[in-house]
Formats: structure tokens, sequence, C-alpha cells
């Protein structure tokens, strides 16, 4: 712990995707942190923080030992990234300065995950287990989108059952989700040139929800 904190607070972990980072790409490496943050996630952060460069509080005031977990602070450039994506996201220099990057589990008053059960004296069932859910996917399974009179930026998940344009079949576990502009009834896929209509979009994918994508839209 820094000198200048006090001794004996309560250490605070924070699961860094699927907690601060939305994670609705999935794992593109540890060096790359594409999604934008949960809602509402950095104002909470930034509440829990002092601002080691201009806080008008004094750092005892603060409860929490605030320290981000994340599997990317075990790869080179992991913590770096997280710091960077944290500032673009409206933390401060000092509030970042305030935070501590776990490269393993931390003993901790609290951890806060998106991938973990509380256990209350009863032990889940393996169907429990493999029926396990996180937040985001099962907001999504409640809130179902209209997919008529589609228009913007869109994240897609693919389905289990992949069927290919001779109508052959396979089974596909990666459930990948990727982002596909729509508009006029054509879908463009980010990052190549395939097109195709939405009706054919569905055969194969899910549409899980609008985004907005500010840094692709022209000053």
């Amino acid at each position: 712990m820094a000198n200048d904190l006090p001794k004996g607070k309560p250490v605070l972990s924070i699961d860094f995707d699927g907690v601060l980072h939305s994670y609705v790409s999935g794992w593109h490496g540890a060096r790359t942190i594409p999604d934008p943050p949960v809602p509402g996630a950095m104002e909470w952060l930034a509440s829990l923080l002092p601002d080691r460069e201009r806080t008008k509080l004094p750092v005892r005031e603060y409860v929490f030992d605030v320290r981000i977990f994340s599997s990317r602070a075990r790869h080179w450039g992991g913590v770096r990234a997280m710091k960077r994506w944290l500032l673009k996201h409206g933390l401060t220099r000092g509030e970042i300065k305030a935070l501590r990057f776990a490269r393993m589990k931390p003993p901790s008053f609290l951890h806060i995950n998106d991938r973990a059960v509380q256990f209350s004296g009863s032990f889940p069932t393996a169907d429990d287990i493999l029926g396990f859910k996180p937040w985001r996917v099962q907001h999504e399974a409640t809130t179902p989108l209209e997919t008529t009179h589609l228009i913007g930026f869109y994240i897609v998940k693919s389905k289990r059952r992949y069927i290919y344009p001779d109508g052959s079949v396979s089974e596909n576990k990666a459930i990948e989700r990727t982002i596909v502009y729509i508009e006029d009834g054509r879908v463009e896929w980010m990052g190549g040139d395939e097109t195709c209509s939405v009706d054919e979009l569905l055969v194969n994918y899910s549409v899980i929800r609008k985004i907005v994508y500010p840094e692709l839209t022209e000053p």
C-alpha cells in the first residue's frame, strides 16, 4: 500500500472486463480494449477514489483501498492499456494514481465480479453452474430487440448452429460477437467488405442491441 494511504482500509477488488469495461466484443488481447464502459461505471468508480492531484478531501476521508483485478495485468502492456482506457472514459490522472492493479487475486473485503456467485451456505448443482449467465447476457435475454426498421450500428451474436449457403449445418461453439451497420435492409460488416440482407443476417446471428459509435462519426 502506498505510504500516504492510511493502513487498515477495506480492500475493494473490482473486475475490469464485464464490470467497468462493457466487454461486448469479447477478448482481443490484453492491450486491446475496444468497448465503452458499462453505463454509470466511471461515475461510480470516480466516487470511490481521491484525485491525487487536486482533491480537496484528505485521503483518509475515502473509505476503500480500490484495486482493479484483471487477467490483463498479467500480460505485458495490460495495465498501461487499462489506465489509458480509464483516462479516455473520464477518470482523471489523479484518480488513476489512487488505483492499484492486481496481478493476483487480492485478499479483499469484497470482490465485485460479473462471473461470480455469492456463497450462501448451499452448494450449486452442476446444472446450476453450467446454466450461469453473467448479468449482461441475462439482460440481453430479457430485452428482445425489434428487428424490423433497423438503422445504425448493432452488436450481433452468432448462433450455436451455423447454416451455410449450401444448406449444410455446423456447430459453432465460439458464439462470437461482432458489430455491423444496418441501413435500408442491408448489413455491412465492420472491418470487411461483406454485405448481406437483414433476413440473411438473422439466419445465423441474433441482434443484441444498438450502440453508438462516436469515433466513426465524421466531425
